[in-house]
């Protein structure tokens, strides 16, 4: 190696002296000769310069070849680059630089390498020798470099190929796998087939990921994708499936396989499931039995089977009808299936609108797919409105009600259908009126009238319709006054919904509320109780009806009905003391309910205070973690709340460490006494980000803090390192004992802000 760099050296030396002399040897063009002396120049950047020169000069670079060799083992990294990269330019033309460009397969940095392979595949046949015998003799990163150098060598498959498979066997499982991808880019089908058969899953694996990706995958690998698509690794499995689509493999046989595979509801068998059915799009066989999924009890492999069908991204009645079906059972697999109908384009909307269904959840699921499918139907759902088939009509009704815009020239088919007799297709029609930008006088005076018509849920949508429209509108607030007094179900449900966004007459909702909140129904208790507490200023007429619910025999309405009280337009010492009455309960949603509303009920006494700090020691986090935030609010002094917070910093529940660190934090410079277990804190991955938030909101520090901070000094962590010398400095000249050691910390310090930083904590500390 020393004697070619010798020989490289002196047939540099002459290159140099020739052009100088001009009569020993035919001379390079005079660029490219002032070029190649530079690139041997001891200035770093005139080498730069040429290297990057010589780079743009194409196959003129060939007359500075031994320079751009010897440059090869220039110690600069850019010269380096330029230079193998003109080499690799040059391609066979460059074929002396085998040698000096095969050492640094060799190299201990990986791009070094991959350059280099990527060169000498450039420089093609007259680089196989050196190739060889990295592959022999080389380490392991040296055999995978020259391994990718295979890869790239596409002219020369009868050459490599045959290096590749004897590196399949290599004792490096990752050299062996660089060997299955470079076959994959020679496209070396039939050693692709054989490496299935290979005893490690990984290079399976990828054999049949290099297979997928061929336009033909031969007849051998048929037996062993099959075999392997049943594997009980699923990574295995997928990537058999996915290669499958390829095969000659009948469709019939692969049922088991999808079925299979469904079960297995992870991303691989899923994308795999996906490429099999896009590279056999007219499979009955495939289509069925994925479809099979949708009927399956586990509502995981229903909703695989539906992304599987939209991401195909065809039409296929099959699907379609099996989709529409399963939509019509579905629960929470519902979007996926919705979504899977509307990639099928817009050959499922008659589908969509003529399956039968038995319940409103279907028709309302039918409706929604069918509005995804987007503007295009329009003219489609316009001429469905005027089928003979009320189920047809109330369907495409509903479906123009949820799309993004009403289709053009809806508005007059959709006001005809108001006078339906059918309450269904009426209550679409109002739903979707109710959207258009401008209403006829006519269809607005027909929707108010139909606020009087016998069908509890019709009226119930009127309310909801009539709530989207102009609110200063008289006769518009005299039906959502109207639906005040209702005393249907459908329609305070709708009231509570929207009452929250009009201006209605304040007793007229008292009244309301009261009567809702005596209603017999528990979700209409409930259905009051929150829609109170969205209100702004609830009136105090509603405190004792709301107070009587908190003995209500529902949990759940209890916490509601103390959540609603946070909304009083008044904070009364009785209701405080009902609150606090109620934190002896065992019930954690309704203590949890009244530590947030007790917040709202700080000062003027200490009443609650006590029962609120024992709560701080209840077994639940959640408790301790609201009992927390509730006494930081009620008591105003912080000497009585810091001694109390203390201790939680070292709680079991991170929550409630943050909890109450957050509290202690807010407290500034009075939190100090904290400092010691704060900074302890900033060694746990977990406690770290609390800690530090609540230190620098303190920005202070005591005498008490200077062992556990002088301890930090010592830190293998910078930041906390830093920390340790910030706080220090804030102790003032009570931590004089810490100035020798910040000194020695300044004079070992190369950082300037780190140094600066250092000077000020020893300013302080002396007073300056």
């Amino acid at each position: 190696m020393h004697v070619q760099r010798l020989c490289q050296l002196i047939t540099l030396l002459l290159f140099v002296f020739s052009n100088s002399c001009g009569n020993l040897f035919a001379a390079p063009p005079k660029e490219i000769q002032v070029l190649a002396e530079q690139l041997a120049s001891v200035d770093l950047k005139e080498r730069r310069d040429a290297a990057y020169g010589l780079a743009s000069k194409g196959e003129q670079a060939l007359d500075a070849l031994d320079a751009l060799i010897i440059a090869l083992g220039d110690r600069d990294t850019q010269v380096w680059f330029q230079s193998i990269n003109t080499i690799a330019k040059l391609g066979a033309d460059a074929s002396s630089a085998v040698e000096a460009v095969a050492e640094h397969l060799e190299s201990d940095t990986e791009q070094r390498r991959y350059r280099a392979a990527w060169c000498l595949a450039r420089i093609g046949v007259e680089a196989m020798p050196a190739i060889e015998k990295s592959l022999q003799n080389g380490d392991s990163r040296c055999r995978l470099a020259a391994i990718q150098s295979c890869g790239w060598m596409v002219d020369l498959p009868e050459k490599v190929v045959p290096l590749l498979v004897d590196s399949l066997q290599d004792s490096d499982e990752s050299v062996a796998r660089e060997a299955v991808q470079s076959l994959t880019r020679l496209a070396a089908q039939d050693a692709l087939a054989g490496a299935l058969d290979d005893s490690r899953e990984n290079i399976q694996i990828l054999a049949a990921q290099g297979l997928r990706l061929l336009d033909q995958v031969p007849v051998s690998a048929n037996a062993r994708l099959l075999n392997l698509a049943q594997s009980e690794n699923s990574a295995l499995s997928a990537a058999a499936i996915s290669a499958i689509g390829k095969t000659t493999i009948s469709d019939s046989l692969l049922k088991e396989v999808i079925r299979q595979s469904m079960q297995n509801q992870d991303s691989a068998s899923f994308n795999a499931l996906i490429l099999l059915l896009r590279s056999r799009p007219d499979s009955n066989d495939i289509i069925a039995s994925i479809c099979d999924g949708l009927k399956n009890d586990s509502a995981e492999v229903r909703g695989v089977a539906a992304q599987v069908l939209a991401r195909a991204g065809f039409y296929s009645k099959f699907a379609s009808d099996s989709l529409i079906e399963a939509l019509g059972k579905s629960e929470e697999e519902t979007p996926l299936i919705v979504k899977a109908l509307g990639s099928m384009g817009n050959q499922v909307v008659d589908d969509l609108l003529l399956y039968p269904s038995s319940t409103n959840e279907s028709t309302e699921s039918f409706s929604t797919a069918i509005a995804l499918l987007g503007p295009s139907i329009g003219p489609r759902l316009l001429s469905a409105l005027e089928s003979s088939e009320i189920p047809v009509r109330v369907r495409a009704t509903l479906a123009i009600s949820k799309m993004d815009s009403l289709p053009d020239g809806s508005i007059p088919a959709l006001v005809a259908t108001l006078q339906s007799p059918d309450v269904n297709l009426q209550v679409a029609s109002v739903q979707a009126i109710s959207r258009a930008d401008q209403i006829p006088q006519s269809a607005l005076k027909t929707i108010r009238s139909l606020s009087s018509s016998e069908d509890d849920y019709l009226r119930g949508r009127v309310i909801l319709a009539v709530s989207q429209l102009d609110l200063k509108d008289e006769d518009n607030l005299a039906v959502l006054e109207k639906g005040l007094t209702d005393s249907s179900s459908e329609v305070r449900q709708a009231m509570l919904d929207i009452i929250d966004q009009v201006d209605l007459p304040e007793p007229s909702i008292v009244a309301f509320f009261k009567q809702c909140l005596n209603d017999s129904g528990e979700s209409i208790r409930l259905r009051t109780l929150q829609a109170i507490g969205r209100m702004e200023n609830t009136s105090p007429q509603l405190e004792s009806v709301i107070l009587e619910l908190l003995e209500d025999p529902e949990p759940t309405v209890q916490a509601a009905s103390v959540m609603a009280l946070k909304s009083l337009s008044v904070r009364s010492t009785q209701v405080k003391q009902v609150l606090v009455s109620k934190l002896k309960v065992s019930n954690e949603k309704i203590l949890l309910a009244v530590l947030e509303t007790l917040r709202d009920y700080k000062g003027g006494s200490t009443t609650g205070i006590p029962e609120v700090v024992k709560l701080i020691g209840h077994p639940s986090g959640s408790i301790r973690g609201a009992a927390i935030h509730c006494f930081a609010d009620l008591e105003d002094n912080p000497e009585q709340v810091l001694p109390v917070l203390l201790p939680l910093l070292e709680d079991e529940d991170w929550a409630v460490r943050r909890d109450a660190a957050s509290k202690i934090g807010a407290y500034g410079t009075l939190a100090k006494a904290a400092v010691p277990v704060l900074f302890n804190m900033l060694s746990s991955e977990e406690d770290e980000e609390i800690a530090r938030n609540a230190l620098r909101e303190i920005d202070s520090a005591g005498p008490e803090a200077l062992d556990v901070l002088l301890n930090g000094l010592g830190s293998e962590d910078r930041r906390i390192r830093f920390y340790a010398m910030f706080l220090i400095g804030k102790i003032g000249p009570e931590a004089k004992v810490a100035i020798p050691r910040l000194r020695e910390m300044m004079n070992d310090s190369d950082s300037g802000r780190f140094k600066e930083t250092i000077q000020q904590s020893i300013n302080r500390i002396e007073g300056k």
